[in-house]
């Protein structure tokens, strides 16, 4: 389980009170949670501290320990493979063929 996840279950809040804290979409917090979706920059300092520090940018590329890293970003991106960010859509990979 993803430590946002961990993290929203423990303090007893729904997806919609836990994204609200952070100023996010319920979806878009679901996302997280399922790693559909990694926080923007903008996000990782809201998160880290509505959660206390207990969920970091780290939590979203490794977990707690190395057997956890097979959740990152999925690999490879090509231009077919696209992460989806709320405030920008749809976005190719850094260096991908227009």
């Amino acid at each position: 389980m993803h430590p946002l996840k961990e993290w929203r279950l423990a303090n007893n809040l729904t997806l919609a009170q836990a994204a609200q804290r952070v100023g996010t979409s319920r979806q878009v917090w679901f996302d997280w949670e399922g790693r559909r979706r990694i926080p923007s920059a903008t996000f990782m300092p809201r998160i880290k501290h509505v959660t206390g520090g207990e969920v970091t940018a780290d939590d979203f590329y490794c977990g707690k320990n190395d057997d956890d890293c097979r959740h990152s970003v999925p690999s490879p991106i090509t231009p077919n493979n696209r992460l989806k960010s709320k405030d920008e859509g749809y976005v190719k990979a850094a260096g991908a063929a227009r």
